[in-house]
């Protein structure tokens, strides 16, 4: 039975190399001849199946031992090749794998596994499948001691490596998770809660490994960030898979794994030295702030921020300090090697090979070139000399030049050595190099929000919400579904983020104290951003303004991005050292005859008048502006602020320019004397002058409203829902002043009061007064008075209201006397001589203008005369006072008795 079992294997063992080779699946083929997948089939298809799909032949001996062994018992004549196939892919595991004698130590670890696997419901295999893609059952080292549970108080690392080497496949070098699974299934756990109990008694967890105090944290982050640096490691990946909140911490037992993952086989990490850099990086509750570790790590041999500092020292390696160095070997190894390398070099010169390079990359397995070859395929490579080496000779070429994974030989450090007109590495001799900054990232800052001045921080929010014209509510209404005022604190810090920009950023000290300052009393954890959006939006108007109209809002121009700032002023002895830093400074410039803005305007990409204090030192240095340390401290402290340089105020006082002045300023100086254009909103309202009795408030309401067609009723009955004819007051008020009738806030007090209401004092008839103005159109219920008679109201020229003083009525009577003598004497026509000025034909025209036409006819000459006539006939037109010239020519004509037409 024994040899029959023998023979058996011996015919699978061929089959699956068959299929194998092939790369097919053995029950593909045998099912096509299974129509009905009943799991049998003739003896004449299985042996066509074998000799045709597989390419084995099988002889009668073998082909009887498998009748015998796999023919149905229901069915004479049929083979059930399932159970076949089954015995195969059994064969084929007791082939590729050898049983690991499992050791009595490893059993006790097994035995540990398997109470904490179970009590935790951890299925191990699960673990593994994602990076076995084939379903063999193996994964690779690395692969292991990633996926393998984390569990540092049950097992030590070199019980972890105990398994490893208990369960490696010994041709493919791979690790046997399904065998590791298979041993941990078979452990019965029969009194696991007595096990359990004994756990600790019989094999006590290990004290945890407290930080050697003498091991220096720099030499290991060194270290480490010279391996990831090398490899080109992503370090955030690695930990971000723990921190799902993405919080930037994690724990330390997380971190360690992380830090294991990124060092790998390549840069082993003892457990004191991970325990060191966990506990530097370590927070106040425990947790280890991975974000810190990981911006030190992506920054070696770089300054942060780069482009903002351009003048800052960045250290540089000197060359070939980070290349891949060849191993150190015993002496004796060492001559040994270096004699074997004698003997390649002589060989290499004495055959002229100048190409050598090229044959071993083309074994080079890397598709990204990883500059390394296999062990056999550097062996193979080497018998392409014709030197007889020894395996020994071969081993210590290999050992002397192999990774430091220990699994590939760096063949351009081989080629090298044996090639002295191949240059792949240079280690430069002069390693006179910057000294390398201490690379211990700082720590997060701690939180200190009592030592934040909330006054002085809430003045600068204003000031940038004034300045950049902010709208708070849109950073903060999409986080507050209910429309309640309150978000969490962290939705808070979100929207203050998004609400600053680049324009200022807030620290986590500030963040914190405005969150404190504006904490929600009704709701814990909440923040009242409705509170803070009051405070901001403060600088810009006042709220519910629409029920003050009376309210004086006081101007915000005085308001600058830097008025927040309000420290003490620098010394006399810095502002003179300044001084005369500049004075220096002024005369260079006026003798090289220098162009000193472009230099700054290339740093002020957003033309907003700073620079940074490196930009600004670096612009001098390029003008070839010296100074000393002392005096450039002096001028930062003079134009500085907390966003940098003010260099426009800077040149300002270097090298002034005279510049001509700006045609709008001195037009508008001009127009301010004609157009009183701030008499708007309550300033107008707060003015004295107006009428001073009701009757001419009215009369000057009824020639507006004559004027310009207004309907007063449209402004009223909006505040008079129940059209009872009477409205408040303040409605009174507010609709008068939207009507836009120019009234005095005395004037509208003499309405209210004519018009009020006598059930109550703060209720005003506007039916009344409505009635009143209206009259001015038709007479009310005129249908029922069809026989009265409608007399057509009449606008009194606004020149005769004009009042003149009993001196200047005097003056201007002896002016028009002389007038209308001279135009009758001369039967002169005066409208021509004006409407040549009057381009819009509404008879009017300046002052000056009337002044030329009777200088032309030499009328008049004194000041006097001139003043009484533009008195008496000044009108206003467009806002600008101006003279009436037909109403002038008109009373000329009538002194003079003259028709005006002749």
């Amino acid at each position: 039975m024994a040899a029959l079992v023998h023979q058996r294997t011996s015919l699978q063992k061929k089959i699956h190399h068959a299929a194998q080779n092939k790369r097919v699946r053995f029950n593909e083929f045998f099912k096509d001849f299974d129509r009905l997948r009943t799991g049998e089939i003739t003896e004449s298809q299985f042996k066509r199946c074998i000799n045709q799909s597989f390419g084995v032949t099988v002889s009668e001996n073998d082909f009887n031992q498998i009748k015998e062994a796999y023919g149905s018992a229901k069915n004479i004549g049929m083979i059930n090749y399932r159970e076949f196939v089954n015995g195969l892919h059994e064969n084929e595991r007791s082939f590729s794998r050898k049983a690991p004698v499992v050791t009595e130590n490893v059993n006790q670890i097994l035995k540990k596994l398997k109470s904490h696997f179970h009590f935790r419901g951890i299925i191990l295999s699960d673990c593994f499948e994602d990076f076995d893609k084939t379903n063999s059952g193996l994964v690779t080292e690395s692969q292991f001691w990633r996926c393998f549970p984390s569990i540092p108080d049950v097992l030590t690392h070199a019980e972890i490596s105990d398994i490893i080497q208990t369960y490696r496949h010994r041709n493919t070098n791979l690790i046997s998770y399904s065998k590791f699974h298979q041993d941990l299934d078979k452990i019965s756990l029969s009194g696991e809660k007595s096990e359990l109990r004994q756990l600790q008694t019989l094999v006590p967890t290990p004290p945890p490994v407290s930080p050697d105090p003498q091991l220096p944290v720099q030499k290991v982050l060194d270290k480490v960030q010279l391996h990831v640096y090398k490899d080109g490691i992503r370090t955030t990946e690695f930990f971000i898979d723990h921190d799902k909140l993405r919080s930037g911490f994690i724990t330390k037992n997380q971190f360690i794994i992380g830090l294991n993952l990124i060092c790998g086989n390549r840069c082993p990490l003892t457990r004191e030295e991970g325990d060191k850099i966990a506990d530097h990086y370590i927070a106040s509750d425990g947790r280890v702030c991975y974000r810190d570790f990981c911006f030190l790590m992506e920054n070696a041999f770089n300054v942060p921020h780069l482009e903002k500092n351009p003048t800052a020292t960045v250290y540089r390696p000197h060359t070939g300090a980070l290349a891949h160095t060849v191993h150190k070997l015993d002496p004796e190894d060492e001559a040994q090697v270096e004699k074997v390398l004698d003997i390649l070099r002589d060989y290499v010169t004495r055959r002229r090979i100048t190409m050598l390079y090229p044959f071993f990359k083309d074994f080079d397995r890397g598709k990204l070139f990883s500059r390394g070859v296999t062990k056999a395929q550097f062996r193979r490579l080497l018998n392409f000399f014709d030197v007889d080496l020894t395996d020994k000779d071969c081993e210590l070429i290999c050992k002397k030049f192999e990774e430091p994974n220990g699994t590939d030989v760096n063949y351009p450090a081989f080629v090298q050595a044996i090639d002295k007109d191949y240059q792949d590495t240079h280690v430069s001799e002069d390693k006179t190099t910057h000294p390398r900054p201490p690379s211990l990232a700082p720590l997060s800052p701690k939180l200190s929000p009592h030592l934040v001045d909330i006054q002085k921080l809430i003045h600068r929010l204003q000031c940038e919400v004034k300045v950049y014209r902010v709208r708070v509510c849109e950073h903060f209404k999409d986080f507050d579904g209910l429309k309640s005022g309150s978000i969490s604190k962290s939705l808070f810090k979100r929207g203050l983020a998004s609400m600053q920009g680049n324009h200022y950023n807030l620290t986590r000290s500030e963040l914190e104290a405005l969150s404190i300052y504006y904490t929600d009393p009704k709701t814990k954890g909440n923040v009242r951003w409705s509170d803070f959006e009051r405070d901001m939006e403060r600088v810009i108007t006042e709220r519910n303004l629409e029920k003050k109209p009376d309210f004086r809002v006081r101007s915000n121009d005085h308001i600058t991005l830097n008025s927040w700032n309000t420290e003490t002023e620098i010394s006399e002895e810095v502002k003179a050292r300044g001084e005369k830093a500049i004075t220096r400074m002024r005369e260079e410039i006026a003798q090289r005859r220098i162009m000193t803005k472009p230099c700054f305007h290339d740093f002020d990409r957003h033309n907003c008048g700073y620079v940074s204090r490196n930009q600004f030192a670096q612009g001098l240095s390029y003008l070839g502006l010296e100074s000393t340390e002392a005096e450039r401290e002096a001028i930062n402290a003079m134009y500085g602020d907390a966003k940098g340089i003010n260099y426009h105020i800077f040149f300002k006082d270097l090298d002034p320019v005279e510049c001509e002045p700006r045609k709008y300023e001195r037009n508008l100086s001009e127009m301010v004397r004609y157009i009183n254009f701030r008499e708007t909103g309550t300033e107008r309202l707060l003015k004295k002058d107006g009428c001073k009795t009701v009757e001419a408030v009215i009369e000057k309401i009824k020639e507006t409203v004559m004027k310009r067609r207004i309907r007063l009723l449209e402004f009223f009955k909006d505040y008079d829902k129940l059209k009872s004819g009477r409205i408040l007051k303040s409605n009174f008020k507010r609709a008068l002043d939207l009507s836009g009738l120019n009234l005095t806030v005395d004037e509208i007090d003499l309405l209210a009061k004519r018009y009020q209401s006598d059930k109550g004092q703060d209720c005003v008839f506007y039916h009344h007064f409505n009635d009143e103005i209206e009259s001015i159109f038709t007479v009310k219920e005129l249908e029922k008075s069809p026989t009265a008679q409608v007399v057509q109201y009449k606008i009194m020229p606004a020149w005769l209201k004009n009042n003149l003083s009993k001196p200047i009525q005097e003056v201007y009577n002896s002016a028009m006397e002389h007038l209308a003598r001279f135009v009758k004497t001369r039967r002169m026509q005066l409208y021509p001589m004006f409407e040549d000025y009057d381009k819009c034909r509404n008879g009017t025209v300046t002052y000056s203008q009337f002044r030329r036409v009777l200088s032309i006819l030499s009328l008049i000459a004194d000041e006097v005369e001139f003043h009484a006539l533009e008195k008496q006939y000044k009108v206003n037109v467009g806002g600008m006072n101006v003279f009436n010239y037909l109403a002038f020519c008109d009373d000329i004509y009538e002194i003079a008795k003259l028709n005006k037409l002749d």
